[in-house]
């Protein structure tokens, strides 16, 4: 995955405030360039063999998937547990301090991370960032729905 866009932090994607100007920013050579070019096609097909992610209202793939069919979504009101959403929620656009909607997309179970089935310390596992806890799951999860076995990557 050798494209420039992937090179630059992810929260910069999240500061664009449209899609006009994420548009802009995604279209835009703002890159240091790398002297890397990207190779000519091949030509010869490629096939996708296991699949993984887990989404807000589905912890997996085919649930997502059948949330989809359903024409639903897993945007519901900010949990509880997550934070008081009621403590800061101003009606207000831009007020300091506060937020304006009590609604998003939450993972569920992100609190069960299983350190030691990666081999991983208590420790460093609070210590990382949920994203590449979530990311060693789904890449588990992916090998797995591949038809791999632990044994058979060795």
């Amino acid at each position: 995955l050798d494209h420039p866009r992937l090179a630059q932090p992810n929260a910069r994607v999240f500061l664009q405030r449209t899609t006009g100007t994420l548009r802009c920013f995604l279209t835009e050579d703002n890159t240091v360039g790398t002297g890397t070019s990207v190779a000519p096609s091949t030509g010869r097909d490629i096939a996708i063999i296991g699949l993984a992610g887990r989404y807000p209202g589905a912890k997996d793939v085919l649930t997502f998937w059948h949330l989809l069919k359903a024409g639903k979504s897993g945007i519901r009101e900010i949990p509880q547990e997550r934070w008081n959403w009621r403590s800061y929620f101003q009606t207000e656009k831009g007020a300091a301090g506060s937020m304006y909607t009590k609604w998003g997309g939450f993972l569920e179970d992100i609190d069960c991370f299983d350190a030691a089935f990666f081999h991983i310390s208590p420790r460093e596992a609070e210590q990382m960032d949920p994203q590449e806890r979530l990311f060693l799951e789904a890449s588990y999860a992916c090998v797995q729905d591949a038809g791999y076995t632990p044994g058979g990557l060795r």
